[in-house]
């Protein structure tokens, strides 16, 4: 039987098939340090876990009401994505903000709040890529979401430091770097003893960079593209 432990400084979760193994391990934990017993977890480091018969989610409304609350938005309506789609911002239309401190405290709670609502952060599936859309830079903004039995385990959106000379270019370039994290993906669950079946499926919306990477016929946009 396979038990884990999640140790943060002095908090503890355990979990494991054997209700037994839980205990034997509790009962030496309790009688090497001092340690109080919680039962079943239901709030861990500004997580809240749900049980049911459907299994267990985690949630974090609480610390969603105190961002609302925090930032005077309790009457706000609520938005589907988080920017309105098209928005191009500029840092030469931008006015100073009056309290930056406020702002870098409000963008390292949502970074902490995507953990269980990634929609906070993109507003998009599997992998994708636009093109040039930082106006000062023309940088291209990409993303991917990989899921493991219908459950989110790993995202990420970035603002690539490398300027994209076509919108195959963005989007290929994104691809390699989604292929990577699906080459580490596999051990952790391995780790786990869930296997993962391989190979992995990767949907993208563009044919030409999928055309290039199961071809790499280089043309001339693309014949510097190697590297990846």
């Amino acid at each position: 039987e396979l038990l884990a432990l999640l140790v943060y400084v002095d908090d503890v979760l355990i979990t494991c098939h054997s209700e037994l193994h839980i205990i034997e391990t509790k009962r030496f934990l309790l009688s090497s340090f001092t340690t109080k017993d919680l039962e079943h977890a239901k709030y861990f480091l500004g997580l809240e876990i749900a049980r049911s018969p459907a299994g267990t989610s985690i949630m974090q409304n609480k610390f969603i009401r105190d961002i609302i609350q925090d930032t005077g938005l309790l009457s706000s309506k609520s938005a589907s994505t988080p920017l309105h789609m098209g928005v191009k911002l500029s840092s030469q239309d931008a006015s100073v903000l009056p309290d930056p401190e406020l702002y870098r405290c409000l963008v390292g709670r949502l970074l902490y709040l995507s953990f269980t609502r990634p929609d906070s952060s993109f507003a998009s599936q599997y992998y994708n890529a636009d093109w040039a859309s930082f106006v000062d830079s023309r940088c291209s903004l990409t993303g991917y979401c990989i899921f493991l039995g219908g459950a989110l385990i790993s995202w990420k959106t970035k603002k690539k430091t490398t300027i994209a000379h076509s919108t195959v270019e963005a989007e290929y370039r994104n691809l390699g770097s989604t292929v990577c994290e699906l080459k580490w993906i596999p051990y952790l669950p391995r780790d786990l003893s869930i296997q993962v079946p391989l190979p992995i499926p990767l949907y993208c919306d563009n044919q030409t960079a999928f055309h290039i990477a199961a071809n790499p016929v280089f043309h001339e946009r693309t014949k510097h593209l190697e590297i990846d």
